[in-house]
C-alpha cells in the first residue's frame, strides 16, 4: 500500500494504495485499519468522509495503534466528522502521550499554548514541546525556538533560539531554515 500512496518503486496509484490497506485491514492489521481512515480523512483517491476516518481510528486504537488515539484528536479538536470536543480531543492525545507519541505532545503543547479546551499555560505548552522535539519532531523545536526568541514562557536568548532552531533545521524542517538566515 505504502509503495502505491507515495510511489515507492512505482507509480503512485491511490485505488491500488487502497485496495492493498483494505486487505490488511481484513486481517485486522492496526495499521492497514489506519491507513484505509487516512486515506478517507485526507481524500486521497477517495471521496472525502470522516464517517469511514473516524470509524477506522477507532477499530485502529482498539487494535493497539497510538496513532490512532492521536487521528482521533484531531478530529474532534477541529469537528471533521464529529461535534467539535476538546475535551475528548484532549483525552485522545493523552492516550497518545502514555505511548510518546511525539505528535501527541505536540498538539497538546498548541492547545496549552493557545489555551484551547483547558487553561492556557506556557510552561506546560514548552514542556509538551521539549518532549516531542525529544522524541524526533522537528516543529516542536522550531516552536521552542520561537520562545526563546520573543521570551515567551522562558527568559529570551537568541543563543537558545538559534540552538532550536537549528535543531529543527537539522531534522529537515524549512522554515526553521529561513529564521537562522536572518
Amino acid at each position: 500500500g505504502y509503495c502505491y500512496l507515495y510511489g515507492f518503486g512505482t507509480e503512485k496509484d491511490y485505488s491500488k494504495a487502497l485496495k492493498y490497506f483494505q486487505e490488511s485491514a481484513e486481517l485486522d492489521n492496526p495499521l492497514g485499519v489506519f491507513n484505509v481512515g487516512w486515506l478517507y480523512e485526507n481524500a486521497f483517491g477517495v471521496k472525502l468522509d470522516y464517517k469511514i476516518a473516524l470509524d477506522c481510528y477507532k477499530k485502529s486504537a482498539d487494535l493497539g495503534l497510538s496513532n490512532a488515539w492521536n487521528q482521533l484528536g484531531v478530529l474532534y479538536e477541529k469537528g471533521n466528522g464529529v461535534q467539535r470536543d476538546f475535551k475528548t480531543a484532549i483525552d485522545f492525545y493523552n492516550k497518545a502521550v502514555d505511548t510518546d507519541l511525539p505528535d501527541s505532545f505536540y498538539n497538546l503543547g498548541l492547545m496549552y499554548h493557545n489555551g484551547i479546551g483547558l487553561d492556557k499555560d506556557v510552561s506546560k505548552a514548552i514542556n509538551c514541546f521539549k518532549k516531542a522535539g525529544e522524541l524526533g519532531l522537528p516543529a516542536a523545536f522550531f516552536n521552542l525556538g520561537y520562545y526563546y526568541q520573543n521570551g515567551i514562557g522562558v527568559k529570551q536568548s537568541t543563543s537558545k533560539a538559534a540552538e532550536y532552531y537549528q535543531k529543527a533545521a537539522d531534522n529537515g524542517y524549512a522554515d526553521a531554515k529561513l529564521k537562522l538566515d536572518e
